[in-house]
């Protein structure tokens, strides 16, 4: 990372809230409670992309953001008073949301990103209650504000942290780190982002209409809904900043077309109710992708032989039986190729194990790189694999087999007591009507022992006719 970008990040997003601060009431709206709700989300981002070298960013962050808002607010105050206020300001920050990020890091192992996540959303209420009771009492110290006034402000600062620390914190902090998240920013984010700006002005507009009955509370669930069901088609960060686009149409809506205020009336109570409620979305909308990628790639797992990367035996099975549904249906044919490597136990007699299970992911590349697109390719057991070509007969089967074998023949394998050269002898079989996967499987495994009956390295092709009969005969 570069460090000038978590310094301009201090720099605008102060800057950034101010500015907010400044245009609201020149549209009729007031301005947002709580000064450090954003400054404090750009705290626990820092921590978490720096750990303690973010120290002097969240000073300057807290240092602008307090002079910002006392400029704003027309308070007078003294140099040292800003000073003081600066500094307990983020001390409060560097206890809190460094604290947090401290224990979120130290006790998610690996950078689990689904642990972190949780773990951070967990205590984010935590956190933000611990900042906003320091920040208030070095206002207390600092300022003329006597401590009932501060009191009566603390729930909604704290609520103000509360939203920015969970709707803010992840994207700024996918903007210091990108490379710690799974995906990037898509731009189908756009189209979603349109999707809840028709639904949010379509609600403020609808607000005079349904008078006492209209609530912000069921426009967020449906927001809400929406980006539950964008987080399927999305990125984690993506759907955490289809958040942030939600909590900011629902301000603009309750702002400038519904007509609310940001003061502390029951309707603003509402808002910010709504907003918390949003904000929470943020977790659930992140933990869905991440979740599927995980099932996926426990499904990959359990798919997957760890040493050739091949399919396994059960997956194998799965996927040719789906494959022979769709070949009877269509009246293709389906052909299969069982293989086996030569005088493999000779390989890890005299050359080690290790050489053995190099050949074995040696021959699965090669595997790998014969086959077409659809052919299916899974190890048996041991040394012997087997491959399903779809759409293929007996002999474009054993045309394919017959590369397979050129191709195996051509590696070799090395170890400390000298080489080995790979060959392999093959079955082929066609799969004939109203015979059984099981039953296919068996008659290309006896051409393959024909196969080592006659030299080995070599093609051997299932005889049809002895099936038949034997068919005919338990018939």
């Amino acid at each position: 990372m570069r460090w000038p970008l978590p310094w301009l990040l201090a720099a605008l997003v102060p800057a950034g809230a101010m500015a907010v601060s400044i245009a609201m009431p020149m549209i009729g709206a007031s301005p947002p409670s709580g000064p450090w709700a954003s400054p404090s989300a750009l705290a626990l981002a820092l921590f978490l992309a720096l750990g303690q070298q973010a120290v002097p960013v969240v000073v300057l962050g807290a240092g602008l953001a307090t002079f910002g808002f006392l400029f704003v607010a027309a308070c007078p105050f003294s140099l040292l008073h800003g000073v003081g206020l600066t500094l307990g300001t983020a001390v409060a920050q560097i206890i809190a949301y460094g604290g947090v990020a401290w224990l979120v890091l130290k006790a998610t192992p690996g950078r689990d990103s689904l642990a972190l996540l949780g773990k951070g959303y967990l205590l984010a209420p935590f956190a933000c209650a611990l900042a906003t009771t320091l920040a208030l009492v070095s206002w207390h110290l600092f300022s003329d504000l006597d401590i009932a006034m501060l009191g009566s402000r603390g729930l909604s600062w704290f609520m103000g942290e509360w939203i920015a620390v969970n709707t803010l914190a992840l994207p700024l902090y996918y903007i210091l780190a990108p490379g710690r998240f799974q995906g990037r920013v898509q731009r189908r984010l756009v189209f979603w982002a349109l999707g809840l700006a028709a639904l949010t002005g379509g609600a403020a507009l609808l607000k005079p209409a349904l008078g006492a009955d209209f609530s912000w509370m069921i426009v967020a669930a449906f927001l809400a809904l929406t980006i539950l069901a964008a987080s399927h088609y999305l990125t984690p960060i993506s759907s955490a900043c289809l958040v942030v686009v939600a909590q900011g149409l629902l301000i603009l809506a309750t702002q400038v077309m519904g007509g609310g205020g940001m003061g502390e009336g029951p309707e603003w109570r509402e808002v910010r109710q709504a907003m918390l409620g949003l904000s929470f979305v943020s977790y659930v909308a992140m933990a869905i992708p991440l979740l599927r990628a995980e099932r996926g790639a426990l499904r990959q797992i359990a798919q997957t032989d760890s040493l050739t990367g091949l399919l396994n035996r059960g997956a194998f099975l799965d996927q040719t039986e789906a494959e022979v549904s769709r070949s009877r249906r269509r009246g293709g044919a389906l052909s299969l190729v069982v293989m086996d490597l030569d005088h493999f136990k000779q390989v890890n007699d005299r050359l080690g194990h290790a050489a053995g299970d190099k050949a074995l992911r040696d021959t699965a590349r090669a595997i790998h790189r014969a086959l077409r697109t659809g052919d299916i390719a899974g190890r048996w057991g041991g040394e012997e694999f087997l491959v399903a070509l779809p759409d293929t007969d007996l002999s474009e089967g054993t045309t394919v087999a017959e590369r397979l074998r050129r191709d195996i023949a051509a590696l070799s394998v090395q170890g400390a007591h000298g080489s080995h050269a790979l060959s392999a002898s093959l079955g082929v079989a066609q799969l004939l009507p109203n015979e059984s996967l099981e039953s296919a499987i068996a008659r290309a495994d006896r051409a393959l022992y024909v196969a080592k009956g006659h030299g080995r390295n070599t093609v051997r092709v299932a005889p049809v006719v002895a099936w038949r009969c034997r068919t005919e005969e338990t018939s």
